[in-house]
């Protein structure tokens, strides 16, 4: 799962490591014994030239930055009108190539690489809103908080076929571009939604392991119909993961762009605006059950940013009237 690996390594490991990610390549070689420093400084300076000399690897493909330019502008501008469900699909299939050419790259490349990126978040930031929404509506909590969670987590079958993990994906990585970009999400109710997403996902039922039959659904099946599945289930487990832990990926990608979203005044003021800054505080002190209480946790987190670094006037107003 590269994408995920990419996104959900640790959050400090930016920093620390060298451009090149190669520390011997400035390092002299080892001369015979008896050689002079003034040789062995000699051969140091060299190599440092050489190195200095050799141009930076691209942090991206230029070839699929090309084709993600033509795509996007094959989906802005398509050679016939499309309907909306054509268009959806389009955006979800041009996500996975965003996700490759962006993952590794530096936080302000984005926009200088890619200068349709403020119309992309425009669209993903519509198309989860819509998402969400469709999967919420008439259905009990329970029910919209299993649907949304199943749409946001890593299928069983590839991650480039995930839609709503490769939406959420796309986001994290546009919001890190900062202000404007963070805007354009705020304008289309992500942060507001996102948080509602965190309330629901309380009455989330348990995790079941991959290959577990459920009694209930299964009693009338044969033996060996209950074996090929659940070893069909172990086989598609041991690729991407198990139910439990797709679950807990969801948790942190979802954590991690609400903590991003949440760092700006605009999206903060979003949730006093909507009342939805509310959510968070009932997260952190209603009781959950326990498979649950990790939600409470990205709760207590995105709190903690709100605190530090979005405590506008207007927010502060909105915690005081409340």
């Amino acid at each position: 799962m590269n994408y995920m690996r990419k996104i959900l390594s640790s959050s400090s490991s930016q920093g620390g490591s060298s451009p090149t990610g190669d520390d011997d390549a400035t390092r002299p070689s080892g001369g015979a014994a008896g050689d002079g420093t003034a040789a062995g400084s000699s051969e140091a300076a060299v190599a440092t030239r050489l190195t200095a000399a050799k141009p930076a690897a691209p942090p991206f493909d230029p070839l699929s930055l090309t084709h993600l330019r033509k795509l996007h502008a094959e989906y802005v501008s398509p050679p016939h009108p499309l309907a909306e469900q054509e268009k959806d699909e389009r955006l979800y299939n041009m996500l996975p190539l965003f996700c490759k050419v962006f993952a590794n790259c530096e936080t302000p490349i984005v926009c200088e690489k890619f200068s349709d990126a403020p119309a992309l978040a425009q669209s993903c930031s519509r198309l989860l809103v819509a998402e969400v929404r469709r999967r919420a509506s008439n259905q009990s909590t329970e029910e919209a908080a299993a649907a949304i969670a199943t749409f946001m987590q890593v299928n069983d079958t590839s991650e480039e076929s995930s839609s709503g993990w490769m939406l959420l994906t796309a986001l994290n990585i546009l919001c890190a571009q900062g202000d404007s970009m963070v805007e354009v999400m705020t304008s289309a109710s992500v942060p507001s939604t996102l948080v509602k997403c965190l309330y629901l996902f309380f009455d989330l039922p348990p995790a079941v392991a991959d290959g577990e039959a459920e009694e209930s659904q299964t009693a009338a099946a044969s033996a060996s119909a209950a074996a090929a599945a659940a070893a069909a289930a172990k086989t598609a487990s041991s690729v991407r993961g198990t139910k439990s832990e797709r679950r807990q990926w969801l948790q942190k990608l979802l954590v991690r762009l609400l903590v991003r979203l949440c760092g700006h005044v605009p999206a903060v003021e979003e949730l006093a605006r909507k009342d939805d800054l509310t959510l968070l505080f009932s997260a952190v002190t209603s009781s959950c059950p326990k498979h649950n209480i990790v939600w409470r946790k990205t709760a207590a987190d995105i709190l903690l940013t709100v605190s530090r670094h979005s405590l506008s006037q207007p927010v502060i107003s909105y915690l005081h009237s409340t």
